[in-house]
């Protein structure tokens, strides 16, 4: 492999959580919010599970955002050691 495929797969595995990030939000979005529509053109209540469909876009992605930030204070924070002990 030649030296910028390196250092590009480098990158990618330094961001592979932040990629996958990106794609959950996208996928969330269009789930729930297309989702929303689809259902209101078919049953005829256009605004209804439009709003609904955001509404559940907003929870995952607020999901989403506290999972990783909780993985991202987990990796700041030192281990535990039991060495703190006086004896």
């Amino acid at each position: 492999m030649s030296k910028p495929q390196e250092e590009l797969a480098k990158a990618y595995r330094a961001n592979d959580s932040l990629i996958g990030f990106g794609v959950q939000i996208a996928i969330s979005f269009f789930l729930f919010v297309f989702g929303g529509y689809g259902l209101d053109v078919a049953f005829g209540t256009l605004p209804l599970f439009l709003i609904i469909g955001t509404c559940c876009t907003l929870i995952a992605i607020g999901t989403l955002i506290w999972k990783m930030l909780r993985e991202v204070d987990k990796k700041r924070q030192p281990p535990l050691s039991s060495n703190n002990s006086k004896a």
